[in-house]
């Protein structure tokens, strides 16, 4: 990214004004409504406090789940309500209307900003719950504006989405990237332009299919490129072994193995396999049998990986090594989370199941950079940008 995103720093924030700050506040939520995973929503504090320090009004805006536009009451955001007055205002400081409201400057909650005191915020209802949100509707993007004297876009994991709340309301309010999307930026750039050689990336999950087009990306910018998950028995497979009932992609042999050739890929040498995904009875193998399948890397590859890793200056980690919801099958992501953590290089950690090991085991103190996005990562490595960020650069 050659341009330089407006920043909110760079806002001289009025006591009074008010700024409408897009959040991802996309999170689990138990049946009973509580917030299961708060990582999304402590990684915006910095922004809220920073407006609430100033004297600003936070209108927080951000969307819940796939309600399809339509009212949804286990998506409803008074959760997130609820965490920001126990976080950072006080009960009476952060507001927040149950019912499906009025966006416009007629309705209910033009009424009840207006009634705010500087330093105090207002949680607007999930805005998926209007199908202009989705669609970036200008009308439904100008009755969101008018709540507002700036817009800040600190949600990072929902940049690649072609929104009002991230896109078209750019166009009507003077606009600025939030702590959170400009930390996120700063560090896939870091990898991706700035980032000190050897570059290495990890890459897992489970299809080559869903990492295509990231991995030709990575290939042009790093010394050596990870293969786990998987992914990974494809690129097996490419090469002649035999993989059992193990997961593969027939048509992405051909490419598996141009890529392998450029000798920058590099695969498992073993594998913990078992008959089946939910069977405990598992072995570590130097070669899978017909009847088995793998669902982890075993710990010949655990060292190999390591030794790469321990070699490099810039570390990208993507997705799992291995099948890791399962306790017999999570000891690739640990011992990865593990050597990545202490690795001496500038790291980035993105993707739900690789941030999770870290998280599990208390390693985020040891990461440059534990990400918020996921798809929105995979998009920023294959294209650059995000049409979110591009918006507030326009």
């Amino acid at each position: 990214m050659s341009k330089r995103l407006p920043l909110l720093s760079d806002l001289i924030i009025e006591k009074g004004d008010k700024v409408f700050v897009r959040i991802d506040c996309n999170v689990p939520l138990s049946d009973s409504g509580e917030i299961e995973d708060d990582f999304r929503l402590t990684s915006v504090l910095q922004t809220l406090k920073y407006i609430k320090d100033a004297g600003g009004i936070a209108i927080i805006a951000g969307a819940i789940g796939r309600p399809k536009g339509k009212f949804n009451e286990g998506l409803v955001t008074q959760a997130i309500a609820g965490y920001f007055r126990k976080n950072l205002y006080s009960d009476t400081g952060c507001m927040y209307l149950y019912e499906n409201e009025d966006f416009g400057s007629q309705g209910d909650v033009q009424e009840e900003i207006g009634e705010l005191e500087p330093g105090e915020a207002f949680v607007l209802q999930n805005l998926r719950f209007r199908e202009e949100e989705e669609s970036n509707d200008n009308n439904f993007a100008k009755q969101l504006a008018s709540l507002a004297d700036y817009y800040v876009n600190d949600a990072f994991g929902q940049s690649h989405r072609n929104q009002a709340s991230i896109c078209a309301i750019t166009k009507y309010l003077p606009s600025y990237a939030g702590f959170c999307l400009a930390r996120e930026v700063e560090a896939l750039e870091n990898v991706l332009e700035n980032g000190k050689d050897p570059v290495v990336a990890i890459i897992g999950g489970a299809k080559v299919s869903d990492k295509m087009k990231v991995i030709e990306k990575l290939l042009d910018r790093c010394d050596k490129v990870i293969i786990g998950g998987g992914m990974g028995y494809t690129f097996m497979k490419s090469q002649g072994a035999e993989i059992g009932n193990s997961l593969c992609e027939d048509e992405y042999l051909d490419v598996a193995k141009e890529w392998f050739a450029t000798g920058k890929i590099v695969i498992p040498s073993d594998w913990v396999v078992a008959d089946d995904i939910n069977s405990t009875d598992t072995q570590i193998v130097d070669t899978i049998l017909p009847s088995q399948s793998g669902f982890d890397i075993g710990p010949k590859s655990i060292k190999t990986f390591g030794e790469i890793i321990n070699s490099a200056n810039t570390i990208l980690w993507n997705g799992p090594m291995g099948v890791f919801e399962k306790e017999q099958f999570a000891t690739g992501t640990i011992e990865i989370a593990n050597i990545v953590a202490n690795a001496s290089a500038y790291t980035v950690v993105g993707g739900g199941d690789s941030v999770s090991a870290i998280r599990q085991y208390n390693l985020e103190n040891k990461i440059d950079h534990v990400s918020t996005g996921g798809g929105a990562t995979l998009e920023y490595i294959e294209q650059g940008t995000l049409v979110g960020v591009d918006a507030l650069l326009d």
